[in-house]
């Protein structure tokens, strides 16, 4: 996987948790894998984004956005 497609996996895997938590999650994501690979930092990116998926729905149910 070259960088280029790096970035553009990971800018899909982002946009779909709020821009104020991008950053956290790209960092936590790189820190954990980059040794093993971009592929292997996309795969912790995605499960972090999964793991918070239903409580970011809950609370947006529950607050609003």
């Amino acid at each position: 996987m070259t960088p280029d497609e790096f970035a553009i996996e990971e800018a899909e895997l982002l946009s779909t948790i709020p821009t104020e938590l991008q950053g956290y999650f790209s960092s936590v994501a790189y820190d954990r894998g980059h040794s093993a690979g971009y592929e292997e930092v996309l795969c912790i990116l995605a499960g972090m984004i999964c793991d918070f998926r239903p409580y970011w729905d809950n609370y947006t149910a529950v607050h609003g956005r």
